[in-house]
């Protein structure tokens, strides 16, 4: 698939945050809303009052919200085996 075409999208096998101004005129929140449609387990978070570029035009709740969704994504740390504390004999 070429990429940027609507089926590349078809393709995406990871874990997907779409960040879409509400308010872009470039590109409608509606392609947006597609692109959520057809990649498995994507997520959409649409920033109202915001235009083409969230990342600039909503910096901290684009950033709070990409960081919120990484943490969702992140594996628990494994479990620390029980190790005995040395006593003073030791």
């Amino acid at each position: 698939a070429r990429l940027g075409a609507p089926s590349a999208a078809l393709e995406v096998k990871v874990p997907t945050l779409i960040m879409w101004g509400a308010d872009d005129r470039l590109i409608p929140l509606a392609n947006g809303r597609w692109y959520a449609a057809h990649i498995p387990g994507s997520r959409l978070i649409a920033y109202p009052g915001v235009g083409h570029i969230p990342m600039e035009e909503a910096a901290t709740r684009t950033a709070d919200d990409l960081a919120g969704w990484l943490a969702m994504l992140a594996p628990p740390p494994p479990a620390s085996p029980a190790v005995p504390l040395p006593t003073a004999s030791q």
